[in-house]
């Protein structure tokens, strides 16, 4: 029968922090004891028993320090998808979240503000969240604004890929939010992602 942590598993969870480590790669792992929080950061240091990470958390910024037994880790991760994004974000955090865009305006002559708000975002290539009264929350590049609807292009939270389209009723629209740090870290991962020229 097979238990966990046995010498094996430990040895090669030890290689992997090594090469994490040398090639400053993020880890992400459960602690045995609270399989609800995963940590993700950067391999400090380590032995064969303990181990210390930097914490980042999803925006990408510093997040304290992790220390525990290596044999409490479970769930252990590497390389995925969205540590890399959450990497990229680290590294260019001071410009990530430095929204000198301009953001669309609220206009009290339009037929519909939140319509006519959409369409604003839609000329300044503006990521945007809507937030219906379920307080459900969709987040993505407008696509098409209708005369009673909008339609989104999602972009997917953790790669900042694209991940198909959304048709949302206007009628269904309790808030829209632009500019915040959710709909600026998406912009950043987007154009990293696809290798866009920054916006000015």
């Amino acid at each position: 029968m097979y238990t966990r942590n046995m010498p094996d598993h430990i040895e090669k969870l030890l290689t992997v922090l090594k090469q994490c480590q040398e090639q400053n790669m993020l880890v992400g792992f459960c602690d045995e004891d609270d399989k609800n929080t995963f940590e993700v950061g950067f391999v400090e240091s380590f032995d064969k028993d303990c181990l210390t990470i930097k914490r980042i958390d999803a925006n990408g910024m510093p997040d304290g320090i992790w220390f525990g037994e290596v044999a409490a880790i479970s769930r252990f991760k590497y390389d995925t998808t969205y540590m890399r994004g959450v990497r990229a974000l680290y590294e260019n955090r001071n410009k990530a979240f430095e929204d000198i865009r301009p953001l669309p305006r609220y206009n009290p002559k339009a037929d519909s503000a939140d319509l006519d708000y959409l369409n604003q975002a839609k000329d300044l290539d503006r990521i945007v969240t809507i937030v219906d009264f379920d307080e459900n929350e969709l987040s993505g590049q407008v696509a098409n604004v209708g005369k009673d609807y909008v339609e989104l292009r999602i972009i997917e939270s953790k790669s900042g890929g694209i991940d198909g389209f959304y048709v949302v009723a206007a009628a269904d629209i309790h808030h829209i939010i632009c500019g915040g740090q959710d709909e600026l870290k998406l912009e950043f991962l987007y154009r990293t992602r696809y290798d866009l020229p920054e916006l000015k």
